[in-house]
């Protein structure tokens, strides 16, 4: 099976020819297979001159066309120019045409305009993030974080940000902040470059083309009826899925991070959708930090040794940090038989000191200690800078992204809120905080093999999956609530036993 290679300069009648006999060849015969390779002037001949060297041809004209057998990169077996390839056609598919010089001028001139769009294209690799409600967090902290992200701008691509927020028409002081930030950025950027930062004046233009939408919008309610508000928050999402539908690409990554009901509002979209956007997730990581610094605190263990908790339950309506069930890096000593009869004050080496992971369970009496400690902590720190904490969010945002983008998919397994798929009981389709780990087709998905050892923690994961079932059922964001749970859960809660329940607390008495 040959595989033909068409080099030439993009503007030249016969490499244009040339590509539209192949073309036409590829589409009619199953075996056919070509590639174009289009160099500009001023680098065709250094090209043509490496390839004659390399092969020890003497061609000196476009286009160069030759073939390999069997597969890319073989031997190349030279054709010629346009008349051996005509000649070659002829001989082996008996295709005979005559394509009159305006025609091929119109050929060349069409190549040639491809070839520029492809060129611009390539010299402008943009990944567009839109960050909506970008006036909620400091969303110049945000856009610096993203920039330092190595693997987003990996292949020499371009970052662009496009900031809305709904309150910038109505609030000066908003619009002003967006402005700052756009003004800074791209003051930033080199003479002649395209804008680093731009300003939409509606969602659906920001989400236009986007690689990445970042929700930062505050759904925390505003009034005592939580009905009512439950209510506008799933018309605001059918409204956002309008948009998405119109605008936004369909492997677009759609990140929830900012307050309310942050999991019910990803069910309505998803559900509000005609069409599946299988990357919306939604950030809950950040409620598991606090927890480690406590943690670290109440055990005297490092902070460094110390995993982030899994955050289970539905953001905004009911979670909860399972901190004994975190992991930490622990130092063994474990002895030589050696040591059992070595002397006093021997210098020969008794043992070695490895490390191991392990469950916080039992270094923790009371997990409620960490927890009223966390909301102190959390009060104060809001009542001093007088409003909520960022950080936590930004380095979520941050590292959710690192991972996403990464080289190559990780084996890391962090708190996300996804769409379930069954996993732990949860409703299929509902989106729920959980330990999740990235697929091999880039997915986040539930980690179902996570260990559940306490029973404490599977009544709690129980009592915030009824909790968002009655809360998603009576809105009719999810039907059948109340189907076979019950059943379903105590069949579960069979098979952790069977597994060894209570192993970890009899690993340490």
């Amino acid at each position: 099976m040959p595989y033909f290679s068409i080099c030439g300069v993009p503007n030249c009648p016969n490499f244009a020819h040339a590509v539209f006999v192949a073309n036409y060849l590829s589409e009619k015969l199953p075996n056919f297979f070509y590639k174009k390779i289009e160099k500009i002037p001023r680098e065709w001949a250094v090209f043509l001159d490496e390839l004659n060297r390399e092969n020890k041809w003497y061609t000196h004209e476009s286009p160069v066309i030759w073939k390999e057998l069997y597969q890319w990169g073989g031997t190349k077996y030279l054709i010629g120019g346009l008349s051996e390839f005509w000649e070659h056609v002829y001989c082996y598919y008996g295709l005979e045409s005559l394509i009159p010089k305006y025609a091929l001028d119109e050929l060349a001139l069409d190549n040639l305009r491809f070839f520029a769009d492809k060129r611009r294209s390539e010299a402008r690799k943009v990944k567009n993030v839109a960050i909506l409600g970008a006036g909620q967090l400091n969303s110049a902290i945000l856009i610096q974080d993203l920039l330092e992200i190595k693997t987003l701008r990996k292949g020499g691509v371009h970052l662009v940000f496009k900031l809305y927020d709904h309150h910038q028409n109505i609030d000066r002081s908003v619009f002003q902040h967006l402005n700052d930030t756009a003004l800074h950025f791209n003051s930033t950027s080199f003479f002649g470059d395209f804008n680093l930062v731009e300003l939409y004046s509606s969602a659906e233009d920001a989400m236009a083309d986007s690689d990445i939408i970042l929700n930062l919008d505050d759904y925390n309610p505003k009034d005592a009826d939580f009905g009512k508000h439950m209510n506008r928050c799933t018309i605001r999402m059918k409204m956002l899925a309008d948009h998405l539908l119109v605008a936004a690409k369909r492997d677009a990554k759609i990140i929830f991070a900012g307050s309310g009901p942050l999991c019910y509002m990803a069910t309505a979209l998803s559900k509000a959708c005609s069409e599946m956007f299988p990357n919306i997730v939604v950030i809950t990581a950040d409620k598991g930090f606090p927890f480690v610094t406590a943690a670290s605190e109440e055990t005297g263990i490092e902070i460094h040794r110390i995993s982030a908790p899994v955050v289970w339950g539905s953001i905004g309506v009911n979670c909860f940090v399972d901190i004994r069930n975190a992991f930490f890096k622990a130092d063994v000593y474990r002895p030589y038989r050696c040591s059992l009869t070595a002397p006093k004050g021997s210098t020969l080496p008794l043992g070695v000191v490895s490390s191991e992971l392990r469950l916080m369970g039992y270094k923790i009496k009371d997990a409620g200690v960490i927890e009223r400690k966390v909301k102190n902590n959390t009060k104060k720190m809001e009542d001093l800078i007088g409003r909520a904490s960022l950080f936590s969010k930004l380095r979520a945002i941050g590292l959710l992204l690192k991972l996403w983008y990464a080289d190559e998919v990780g084996d890391e397994i962090i708190s996300l809120g996804v769409r379930s798929n069954g996993s732990f009981h949860v409703p299929k389709g509902m989106f729920f905080s959980q330990p999740v780990k990235l697929s091999e087709s880039r997915v986040w998905v539930p980690y179902s093999n996570y260990p559940l050892k306490e029973k404490q923690t599977k009544k709690r994961i129980k009592q915030c999956i009824l909790h968002a079932k009655d809360v998603f059922g009576n809105l009719g964001i999810m039907y059948d609530p109340d189907d076979g749970f019950d059943e379903d859960w105590d069949d579960y809660s069979k098979y952790l036993g069977e597994i060894g329940e209570g192993e970890e607390e009899e690993m340490y008495e």
